[in-house]
């Protein structure tokens, strides 16, 4: 399988770049100074963000985007156990899958009709002297 990389995956990088260095900052080192049950919100918006980010640059693949998203999340958390200053929080990780949830399920209908599109295309290259092309026009 090789990887084009076209212009909305070029930026898809770029935004999680950005991401990675907030979240790695606000997440492990630092600390946002948002406090409880407001920094779940924050938590959603952010692996919603990542999500939408790895949708794009995993070719609009939701499912792989998804399971990316919560494995950061789930690593992000195991790893605020080794620092002293943060806590893990199964909380932290429910409000993760929240805002993945929201970016799915806002994809998943794009997902379903560029599938549609591709396979009329391949079934037009196939034959597109077929009858049911003929009636299309």
């Amino acid at each position: 399988m090789s990887i084009h990389l076209t212009a909305e995956r070029l930026a898809a990088a770029c935004f999680l770049a950005l991401l990675a260095i907030i979240g790695l900052f606000a997440g492990l080192v630092g600390n946002l100074g948002v406090d409880e049950p407001f920094d779940k919100l924050v938590h959603a918006g952010f692996f919603a963000s990542a999500t939408a980010g790895l949708f794009f640059l995993f070719g609009r693949r939701a499912a792989a985007a998804a399971l990316a998203a919560f494995a950061a999340g789930v690593l992000g958390e195991m790893a605020q156990g080794f620092i002293g200053s943060h806590t893990v929080s199964t909380a932290d990780v429910l409000a993760n899958a929240i805002g993945i949830l929201l970016v799915v399920g806002l994809a998943l209908p794009t997902t379903g009709v560029r599938r549609r599109r591709r396979e009329l295309i391949r079934a037009f290259r196939a034959d597109p002297t077929h009858p049911v092309w003929q009636s299309r026009r």
